[in-house]
Formats: C-alpha cells, structure tokens, sequence
C-alpha cells in the first residue's frame, strides 16, 4: 500500500511538473522549463536531464535498478520524459531530431513491460503505440526490432510482430533473425485457431510465413 500511494504521489507530480513545464515553452521559456524538468527528475529519479538524454537506455536500465530488481515504474516515468523531449525537439527543429528520444523512450518502455510492468497507474501501452508509428520511417537496429516483435507477440498482435519480423529479416537478414522468425511462427502453430485468428494471423498465413523463413534459411546454408 505504502509503495502504491508513493508512486501515486510521484505520478501527480510529474503531471503537474509537466504542466508547468509546457506553460513555459508555450511562452518560450526554454531554459526555465528544462530546469523545472531537470528539479523534478533529480529528486525523483536521480537522475539529472543531461544523464537521462546522454546516457544509452542499459545504462539507465542499470541505474534504475536496485537489488530487488529493476523498478519499472521509475523507468516508465523516465521514458515518459523522452518521449515528452522527442514531442517537443519535432516541434522545434522537425522529426529528424526526435529520433533518438523517441527510440530511447521506446526501448524504456519495453524493457519495463519485459519485465512485468502494471499499467494500472501508469497505462503505457498507447503511448509504444505512438512510438511505433514515430518510428515507422526509420531503419531500426536488430536489437531493437527483436525486442518489439517480443511485445507484439505477447499482446497477441501476431500480424503486427509479423510485419516487424519481415523488416528485420529483409533489412538486416541474418541467421538470428531467420531462427527467431521461425521459432515465431512455431510457437503461433501450437496456438488455437481462435487465438491466431483474433491476432488477425490465420494458420494458413502462419504456415506460409514459416514456409518463407525456411526457404530463406535454405537458401542462405
């Protein structure tokens, strides 16, 4: 009870934080506003904005773990404030330079679901959305497609993990990509046809996307 009412407050906080902090921008207060930011994520996170922009997402994975594990819900507030900086620098200098902040943001968010994350207090799950769709125009890194095909599948979005295993192997290729495609579409055939049908990937589109991997796989040996 005591951690749930402590990461209630936190939340509030930051809402509101945040609410101030776009007051300032929208009176282009800028450096008024990263302070206000900067004040909020030391004191509740540790973390200063410099740090959490500088450093690689497992790096921040590592400081927002304690010997009990990894706290998620710190580090969805950490991606939310990423996310938030991506928003703000396509605002003012174009898409192209959220990119970095956006694809943080979105591994944060991952890991945290990974790692069994409550969505209850902090529903985060529109906002990978958003990110996804932000990310669409860019090649993404293995790593990074691997761990997004793994959430797709675990919310039984198997057409959409689909799609993403298709970008990875027609973009970077590679027998990990191949052998994790087809232990995907293993797993997807041990399923109930109900199940496959409700993640808009029917078996016979299942069997024909291992059908694809293996010729690949064939065809590279």
């Amino acid at each position: 009870m005591y951690q749930r009412d402590y990461l209630m407050r936190m939340i509030q906080q930051f809402t509101n934080v945040l609410g101030e902090v776009l007051g300032l921008r929208k009176q282009h207060k800028q450096e008024l506003a990263e302070a206000k930011l900067d004040e909020w994520l030391g004191r509740s996170l540790g973390l200063s904005l410099s740090l959490l922009k500088s450093l690689s997402e497992k790096d921040l994975i590592q400081l927002l773990s304690n010997a009990n594990g990894l706290e998620t819900d710190r580090l969805i507030l950490a991606a939310r404030v990423l996310k938030e900086n991506g928003d703000w620098a396509a605002e003012d200098t174009g898409p192209e330079s959220a990119y970095p902040y956006y694809h943080k943001a979105l591994r944060l968010y991952l890991e945290a679901h990974h790692n069994g994350a409550n969505d209850e207090l902090q529903p985060y799950h529109e906002q990978i959305g958003e990110l996804l769709d932000s990310l669409k125009p860019y090649v993404l890194e293995p790593e990074t497609l691997s761990e997004i095909c793994r959430y797709l599948e675990a919310e039984g979005r198997f057409a959409d993990a689909e799609n993403y295993y298709g970008d990875w192997l027609e973009g970077h290729g590679g027998e990990h990509a191949a052998e994790q495609a087809e232990g995907f579409y293993r797993r997807l055939l041990a399923m109930e046809d109900d199940r496959l049908e409700a993640g808009q990937l029917p078996r016979d589109e299942v069997e024909d996307g291992l059908s694809w991997v293996q010729a690949k796989r064939e065809t590279r040996a």
